[in-house]
């Protein structure tokens, strides 16, 4: 059985600290979900019922009972995993180097040899110092205080039994030595990697003092904690008083959150106060028998307030269980042991006055205030040192994974080594876990070829899909795209890879003027794989907005009801649905729209006016389920101008296509990939590409056994129509096949047929003017025919059937 090691001399140090420092860095580390699990079955023992929780009832002091009642809370496996997802996110990177899903490798390496220097007031908090080492699999010497001597031998029993094979043995030692042998000390500093020091400002320079650079130091020291109660809270929220009392006598007022003092607004009566703040102590336990220093310090703090009763009239409150009284203006420490010191503020600006000189040791405040005075304190107080922000009654609750002391201590306890990907040179590829790039590596980037979406479809309804690394296909999305085409193309994202795809688009959506808390409406089209909508919401929630995911389907009574009631003032949406959703909503106001999926027109822009007095339209990104977001605007781009994402964005200009080659895309990458957008260059500095969308790449069309573009066609209706607010299908009849031209707009369907035979040198060396006329027709309609999946409206459908 391991022994507690008591360290009198410097000789008992290097016996017991030379094997520590010979096995470091251990040979093999214990995984983190074995590490877990023996914590979580350590728990299970100090359940009230567990062979534990009875023996260490009768050992421990009077004032630890309420700590020792939530002991195995401490070590609960969900718990724990919580905590460490919060802080470090990956939980795998602890165990080995994993990629992250942005490219990179990492690694949490623990710091090596932690000394925990633990006070004797709280037995909890040794123990979760001690949780906090291993978990980052670091080696853990844990310095116990005499008063906790008994119960930590328990637990150290526990910890033994427990750990059957001995997966844990050699990650923590237990250490009894005198906190002013400045020999053991000296000893300490010079053999270990980091320290954590809990307790007080004496305590906390001496170890500070003269330690080598390289050695870590985590102060936990004197910290003080306080409630603030406004006379608007106090007057509708009287009988939460009764919640302080738990905050005060929880732990004998010896954590660190615990409440020491209560700063009341001016215009709260002080009788009153005092009755509601004393009206429930039944509910705290009898006060532990105080020693004689810790008696006259209590009732020091006794004749102060009775002094102040004298002076002010303020009444004072006294039983065994606890005391409050009334004191000065200037925060300061109470005698602790259930004595609480009330003092008047008169504003924001009196209260700092009384609070800022105590900074360094501010930490913990339980906040009674109203939602529309809340958030001027917690700035305010955040700028002199508090970190930390509870409701009256809730001061000793601390959630698993939230920060201490104003950081996150796991973080603290490990080191982030990273495997950085490379740069987009002619190493790119050589890095991928992908088979559909390993016949690359090596090769120049500029000699890759170039990808297009066939190539990615043709992979589609593999079981193992070539185009993605497998090592990364666990956590994430799959969405589909080219549905239009008959060849859908499925595109893998990683959770990570979307949270940044959001973080990208919302940063760019904030810059163009979208404020937090807007009320946003998303009108994208959602499910059947389509991944816009989803997109969106990731993006309005790093935004920090209210979002009404209508989806892109919604019915419009629903639309309208929820707009007037809520004041939606912006949506998010394709410029087709948005038109014809606004038509059938017409007299509601919204003042922006964010737009994506295709171009929204003039004409466009003019009927959102007319429908909903709309007064800023922006694009909601350049961006494309293969590849991700690809460019942003700002407020200084006109039309259909971006900003290139050039951070993780390499783009190619070919025969004005736009060819991409995406660093956020690491699951499933896209290397040289061919949009099928047209673009232009119109600026580059250091700063930034800003290009231009010219439109697709020009398609062929075959008809009448002729060879046409589509760009050609769509030519010559915007010359007539002065817009693009037309669809042209392509049919079969029972004379053959027919072009129907859908728009608003009476043609002069002689000059298109013209026109279109000026263009097309094809055409016109195989047809005449009257055969190509008879054939081309027009129907005035107010919709179109849009894709259902995805909602978008194409500006030529073949409907004809092969």
């Amino acid at each position: 059985m391991k022994l507690i090691n008591v360290l009198n001399n410097e000789n008992d140090f290097y016996h017991f600290i030379t094997p520590i420092k010979q096995n470091w860095p251990l040979e093999k580390l214990p995984s983190i979900e074995t590490i877990l699990d023996i914590l979580n079955r350590v728990g299970r023992l100090w359940l009230k019922e567990g062979i534990f929780y009875d023996r260490a009832s009768k050992v421990v002091r009077q004032d630890q009972q309420n700590e020792l009642s939530i002991f195995s809370s401490l070590f609960r496996y969900g718990d724990l995993k919580q905590r460490l997802e919060k802080e470090l996110e990956n939980l795998e990177s602890l165990n080995k180097f994993s990629k992250d899903g942005y490219g990179d490798a990492k690694y949490y390496a623990p710091l090596g040899i932690l000394l925990h220097i633990t006070a004797g007031n709280t037995l909890l908090g040794a123990v979760d110092s001690l949780i906090m080492g291993l978990i980052t699999r670091n080696i853990n010497i844990l310095k116990i205080s005499d008063k906790n001597y008994k119960i930590m031998e328990l637990f150290l029993e526990s910890l033994e039994l427990t750990d059957e094979k001995n997966e844990l043995s050699g990650l923590f030692h237990f250490v009894r030595f005198k906190g002013d042998n400045l020999v053991i000390q000296e000893c300490f500093k010079k053999s270990v990697h980091s320290i954590i020091a809990w307790g007080g400002e004496d305590m906390a320079i001496a170890w500070k003092s003269k330690l080598p650079f390289h050695v870590k130091f985590h102060l936990h020291g004197p910290k003080i904690g306080f409630h603030i109660i406004t006379k608007e809270f106090f007057a509708k929220n009287k009988n939460l008083m009764k919640n302080i009392l738990l905050d005060v006598a929880t732990y004998e007022q010896h954590a660190c959150a615990n409440s020491q003092n209560l700063f009341y607004e001016e215009g709260i009566d002080e009788n009153d106060l005092l009755f509601h703040l004393s009206s429930s102590e039944k509910q705290i336990n009898e006060r532990t028998e105080l020693t004689n220093n810790e008696y006259v310090e209590l009732q020091k703090d006794y004749f102060d307030g009775l002094y102040n009763e004298f002076k002010t009239g303020r009444p004072i409150y006294k039983t065994d269980k606890v005391q409050i009284v009334f004191g000065d203006s200037v925060l300061k420490p109470s005698a602790l042991n259930r004595s609480l010191i009330c003092r008047k503020f008169s504003s924001h600006k009196d209260l700092i006055r009384m609070l800022k000189h105590f900074g360094p040791y501010l930490q913990s405040v339980g906040l009674g205030a109203e939602n529309s005075e809340k958030d001027r304190y917690r700035l305010l107080l955040s700028h002199i040192g508090v970190t930390r922000f509870s409701y009256p009654g809730e001061m000793l609750m601390s959630r698993p994974g939230a920060p201490h002391d104003g950081s996150f201590n796991l973080l603290d306890l490990v080191k982030i080594c990273i495997q950085e990907k490379p740069f987009l040179d002619e190493s790119f590829v050589h890095h991928l876990n992908v088979p559909a790039y390993d016949k690359y590596k090596g090769m120049d980037f500029g000699k890759i070829p170039l990808c297009n979406g066939d190539e990615i479809a043709s992979y589609a309804n593999t079981q193992k899909h070539d185009f993605i690394d497998q090592d990364l296909f666990n956590h994430g999305e799959v969405y589909g795209t080219g549905g239009t085409t008959g060849k859908p193309k499925f595109c893998f994202y990683t959770d990570s890879e979307f949270k940044l795809v959001g973080k990208l688009l919302g940063k760019s959506y904030l810059k163009l003027g979208l404020k937090e808390n807007s009320k946003v409406g998303n009108l994208f089209m959602a499910g059947n794989l389509w991944s816009s909508f989803n997109a969106v919401q990731e993006a309005l929630k790093f935004c920090n907005v209210i979002q009404f995911p209508f989806g892109g389907s919604i019915d419009p009574d629903i639309f309208c009801k929820t707009v007037h009631s809520f004041g939606i003032e912006c949506l998010f949406g394709l410029p087709g649905l948005l038109v014809k959703l606004s038509e059938k909503s017409k007299g509601i106001k919204i003042k922006q729209i964010f737009y994506a999926g295709e171009i929204l027109s003039e004409s466009m822009q003019k009927q959102l006016r007319q429908n909903w007095e709309v007064e800023e339209f922006f694009s909601a990104g350049y961006a494309s389920v293969d590849v991700g977001p690809i460019g942003f605007q700002d407020k200084t781009c006109n039309g259909t101008e971006h900003i290139l994402f050039s951070d993780l964005i390499h783009l190619e200009v070919i025969n004005e296509e736009a060819v991409v080659t995406s660093k956020v895309r690491q699951a499933m990458p896209v290397i040289r990939y061919q949009t099928g957008d047209r673009i232009k260059i119109i600026e580059t500095n250091s700063d930034q590409i800003r290009f231009k969308l010219l439109g697709r790449v020009d398609k062929k069309i075959n008809l009448w056994s002729s060879r046409m573009t589509e760009l050609e066609i769509i030519k010559c209706l915007k010359k007539q129509i002065g817009s693009d607010e037309f669809q042209v299908q392509i049919k079969e009849s029972e004379s053959g096949e027919i072009l129907n031209i859908l728009c608003f707009k009476t043609l002069d369907l002689d000059d298109f047929t013209n026109e279109l035979l000026k263009n097309e040198k094809d055409l016109r060396e195989t047809h005449h003017f009257d055969y190509v006329r008879s054939r081309v027709f027009q129907t005035q309609v107010s919709e179109f025919i849009v894709n259902k999946r995805t909602g978008k409206r194409s500006a030529t459908v073949d409907l004809r059937k092969y």
